[in-house]
């Protein structure tokens, strides 16, 4: 029992500690009553681990930062520079971009309108 509260305290955000161990400590309890001690600890176990989700672990590791913003400020600079550099094979580039958008939509809507 102590081994799943430890792996679960090494883990678990400290703000969600609290909540988890107590809904694991109730599960426990109501284990015990079913399925005896023996069998309630292996459960216990078990929940502790089912707890080590992808999304838990990540928010713990790593803090939010402007990662977003730094891609797009990125690509704009990337596409100013291209703009300059190759006016042409950039006009070249918007036109189809906006061809290809506007057929798309005519297409949708024809079909939504079916």
């Amino acid at each position: 029992m102590k081994a799943a509260f430890r792996l679960l305290h090494a883990f678990c955000p400290p703000h969600l500690y609290e909540e988890i161990e107590g809904d694991l400590i109730q599960k426990f309890n109501r284990d015990v009553k079913i399925f005896g001690e023996k069998r309630a600890k292996w459960r216990l176990l078990w929940n502790a681990i089912r707890f080590f989700r992808s999304g838990i672990l990540i928010r713990r590791k790593h803090k939010p930062n402007n990662a977003m913003l730094l891609l797009f400020l990125h690509n704009l600079r990337f596409g100013i520079r291209h703009l300059i550099r190759q006016p042409v094979n950039s006009g070249i580039h918007v036109v189809g971009l906006a061809l290809g958008i506007s057929t798309c939509m005519i297409i949708g809507f024809f079909f939504i309108l079916n």
